[in-house]
């Protein structure tokens, strides 16, 4: 499932991709949380349902995150 979002606010695609990491997870969603940092596209987080590997990729235009099993 992917979500989509166009907000109205003035940045670039390279302001989206220096703050957006896993350490600035916390500012994406309350719900979820860092476990442990694997690489640069990869990190292990934490919610409500349970563990899971968080994905990171560049796009044309910001970032996808995906939640892997």
């Amino acid at each position: 499932m992917e979500f989509f979002r166009t907000i109205n606010i003035s940045t670039d695609e390279q302001k989206i991709k220096n703050t957006l990491d896993f350490e600035g997870l916390e500012l994406m969603s309350s719900e979820l949380f860092l476990l442990e940092v694997l690489n640069d596209s990869h990190a292990k987080i934490g919610s409500l349902w349970g563990e899971f590997t968080l994905a990171r990729q560049d796009i044309k235009g910001g970032l996808r995150f995906s939640l892997l099993t």
